[in-house]
């Protein structure tokens, strides 16, 4: 959310300092920002327990670091010749892999910046940077709240994405048929219920498999790499029929 109102902030000021353009400005403190970053990692990081050597951490902290860590239960899902007909054979694989795909690619919506594509035709840089911070303001707000309902409610957690599906079909349906500028801004903002599903999904997913950590590992690792296989070509496809209905409304805000 931070980082809109940041770029915005660094294009009206500097655009023009030392000959140089406000989107070049970006990427030279885009990268100067990674030294801070770095280096507090270098420092402050603790490693694992019962390696950290972290000047922060008293002896008797790092020794409950280490005795707090639950014991390794080699049963807990051994690895083997089985092992493709527990994860291929079961629901989880499946059920979730399939879930996440869909998840993801409505998710997508939001974090491809949909939205500073659409304001950026008004020509205002600045302001394609600051409002869609609204959009990552909505998905903070629906993150917390759905997060927190599904740890106190681990047994509805699937209320979670009857919710988050009702939010993504009404933002849809909003855009079409040369939707008004406000059901516009609207949709784009109410999509950002969206990020949600990334927590709450993969916190299921771990729950559910949690005594059988290396079919866990494989349909973590698989929600990951098929929800990215998907939308690197669906994102093509996305915005390609996305374009005209986004593009007139606003061509007609810029001329009024």
């Amino acid at each position: 959310m931070f980082s809109g109102i940041l770029q915005g902030a660094i294009y009206t000021n500097l655009d023009g300092t030392s000959g140089m353009a406000g989107w070049r400005w970006l990427f030279v403190i885009d990268f100067l920002i990674t030294f801070p970053v770095s280096i507090y990692g270098f420092l402050f990081f603790p490693d694992t327990p019962s390696s950290t050597r972290a000047r922060y951490l008293t002896p008797s902290e790092k020794t409950l670091a280490v005795e707090r860590l639950p014991e390794v239960n080699m049963q807990r899902g051994e690895l083997g010749l089985n092992l493709c007909r527990r994860v291929c054979l079961s629901w989880q694989w499946w059920g979730f892999v399939l879930l996440w795909i869909a998840n993801s690619n409505t998710e997508m919506y939001s974090s491809n910046a949909v939205m500073q594509l659409w304001l950026e035709i008004t020509g205002d840089f600045p302001v394609a940077q600051y409002i869609p911070t609204s959009v990552s303001g909505m998905g903070i707000v629906a993150t917390l709240i759905l997060g927190w309902y599904s740890d106190f409610n681990p047994r509805r957690r699937w209320h979670v994405g009857v919710l988050l599906s009702f939010t993504a079909i009404t933002s849809g349906a909003l855009m079409l048929a040369q939707p008004s500028r406000a059901a516009q801004f609207t949709a784009l903002i109410m999509n950002g219920c969206q990020f949600a599903g990334q927590t709450v999904m993969f916190a299921w997913a771990n729950d559910l498999i949690r005594r059988d950590d290396a079919k866990r590992s494989i349909v973590i690792a698989c929600m990951n790499m098929f929800s990215v296989a998907v939308y690197l070509f669906w994102s093509l496809l996305f915005y390609n029929g996305q374009s005209y209905a986004c593009t007139r409304p606003l061509k007609h805000l810029t001329q009024e």
